[in-house]
């Protein structure tokens, strides 16, 4: 892409090279863009629209697709995350990232059915392998896709049944769809008892709500206004070449 011939150049030895090759230095960066990204002057706020791709969006706003990269320079959540998936782009993602199952319960269970070991379910017969815990709450995530009887089911140890919790109904589920936390009436993330359970007064929210949440929230982006991109974009490659 044109904008990496605006690196310096370097000599670099590959291996055994006597002479060595003369490379672009990739690794150079220059703050002139977070020197200027929050001047309101040189700023416009854009939602990304379903869909809509870096190269896209600068032909849209600057009548060119070189200048895509000021989107990943201008903000941070775009520079961490990406362009936002589509919402069957991020669905799939969720689903390929939880793989596992999770099983929720009121019993305390910090000295059993941990993590490596193998648990069954009296009901079902259903066994499998625990990956992981979080007692804060309740939740004991198996490995892979298991069918627990989701209502009252004991869940024990395999080989040790003083070893056991009994599952909650209607928690035996898909890991992008369990909870990951609470929210209150105003959005705050607020701390639930888990021997009491799922608080009506709350909202639930899950892996896949979350990672939603955040694909939405980085559709909110500062865009340098198409007035000043190309000022800006001269000062960038003098820094670089400075650099």
């Amino acid at each position: 892409m044109s904008f990496f011939n605006n690196f310096p150049l370097e000599l670099y030895r590959f291996g055994n090279e006597v002479e060595g090759t003369v490379i672009q230095n990739l690794s150079a960066y220059v703050d002139i863009i977070d020197e200027l990204k929050d001047t309101a002057s040189f700023y416009e706020k854009y939602e990304i629209l379903e869909g809509e791709r870096a190269d896209v969006l600068s032909s849209k706003l600057y009548g060119s697709q070189e200048f895509y990269w000021t989107f990943y320079c201008m903000n941070d959540n775009i520079k961490k995350h990406g362009f936002p998936l589509r919402e069957t782009e991020l669905t799939a993602w969720v689903k390929k990232k939880y793989t596992n199952t999770v099983l929720t319960t009121k019993n305390q269970f910090f000295d059993k059915l941990l993590p490596g070991e193998t648990v069954l379910g009296q009901t079902s017969g259903t066994t499998g392998t625990v990956v992981s815990r979080n007692l804060d709450l309740g939740q004991i995530v198996i490995q892979g896709t298991k069918a627990f009887t989701a209502a009252g089911e004991v869940v024990q140890k395999q080989g040790n049944s003083t070893k056991y919790v009994t599952v909650e109904a209607s928690t035996d589920r898909s890991e992008h769809l369990a909870l990951r936390y609470y929210t209150d009436a105003s959005g705050n993330q607020v701390d639930v008892d888990p021997s009491v359970g799922e608080a009506g007064s709350y909202a639930i929210v899950t892996n896949l709500d979350h990672h939603s949440a955040v694909n939405k929230k980085n559709r909110e982006i500062r865009v340098i206004r198409p007035g000043a991109v190309s000022q800006i974009f001269t000062l960038y490659k003098q820094s670089l070449v400075n650099s």
